[in-house]
């Protein structure tokens, strides 16, 4: 009897992405390579980069380019920086600021990835 090989509809295991990861590659797409902050609520946070990403897709803030560098700034491995003009600001001073980065930009990223 012969047996039939069918191939497997997904050859590899699917890597899954966290919400911090699919954040860092839309804000390396825009060319931004580290963000502040206009709130004091992420300074003590252990994961800085996931907790804005989950405040954007909320709709509670933007990323947007600010006139001058913020006082506190991380990198996109979440090393402290001196400054950046990039930074997460409330969704009520969004219309102040150049806005690069909102919750639609993260929608749209993530029915690319089932698991984040």
């Amino acid at each position: 009897m012969e047996r039939l090989l069918t191939p497997h509809p997904f050859p590899r295991p699917m890597a899954m992405k966290t919400l911090a990861q699919v954040f860092r590659e839309v804000l390396q797409e825009k060319g931004i390579d580290s963000f502040g902050v206009l709130s004091k609520r992420y300074r003590k946070s252990k994961n800085k980069l996931q907790d804005v990403a989950v405040d954007v897709l909320n709709g509670k803030g933007v990323i947007a380019e600010v006139p001058e560098p913020t006082a506190v700034a991380w990198d996109l491995n979440g090393s402290r920086v001196k400054g950046s003009r990039y930074a997460y600001v409330p969704g009520c001073m969004a219309e102040k600021f150049k806005v690069l980065i909102r919750a639609e930009d993260l929608k749209a990223r993530i029915p690319e990835w089932p698991y984040f």
